[in-house]
């Protein structure tokens, strides 16, 4: 009957249980080190970028900081920096949308892609995402972002005309936010002019 079968089923898990313990050893080792990978590809990737601070999911804890744990713990709350021209609630709510309520800390790499989708839906296509830090005292997940400001305007080739003439056509200035849709316009603009042959953003 059932209890025989629950009792045969006992023994060959008694029989076989330290084989179980290496494969959870295992499993849990290659979760870790999948983890770590990913942090250090995303190091290397903001690293090579000038400008740019590095990447990285860090615990705020007071014994320093340390990696997402094998068994991810959920996120309880999410918080972001460096936003102006997309609320923090409009981005909260996507990242609720898409992963639930509580997600898993582990998710940090598809919820900041998430978050770069909606910039480039609004058309902030410069925005990035600077650092990611993980609290584990309180479940809070925090992305400082860099909505892609504007550092300096330069015009190169130029020989035809004063740059003011240039500046003018083009509708944002330093210290803005880039937009892509603005800087389409902003070729259109100075194309229009019929001083130049082509013009190129870059």
């Amino acid at each position: 009957g059932i209890d025989t079968l629950v009792a045969a089923g006992q023994a060959e898990a008694e029989a076989h249980i330290g084989e179980i313990l290496r494969l959870i050893r295992e499993r849990t080792t290659s979760h870790t080190d999948g983890v770590r990978d990913s942090l250090r590809a995303v190091q290397h990737e903001a690293d090579s970028s000038s400008g740019r601070l590095p990447v990285a999911l860090a615990s705020r804890n007071a014994g320093g900081p340390s990696l997402v744990p094998p068994v991810a713990p959920l996120v309880r709350s999410i918080g972001f920096t460096g936003t102006h021209f997309i609320a923090d609630s409009v981005l909260r709510r996507r990242i609720e949308t898409e992963f639930g309520a509580s997600p898993p800390a582990d998710r940090w790499p598809e919820m900041r892609e998430s978050i770069l989708r909606c910039y480039r839906g609004e058309r902030y296509s410069l925005a990035r995402i600077t650092s990611v830090e993980w609290a584990d005292s309180g479940g809070r997940l925090d992305f400082v972002i860099d909505e892609g400001r504007i550092a300096q305007m330069r015009y190169e080739g130029n020989t035809r005309t004063k740059d003011y003439v240039i500046r003018r056509e083009i509708p944002f200035d330093e210290g803005e936010v880039f937009n892509i849709d603005r800087a389409s316009q902003a070729m259109v603009n100075i194309q229009s002019t019929g001083l130049f042959d082509y013009a190129l953003m870059d």
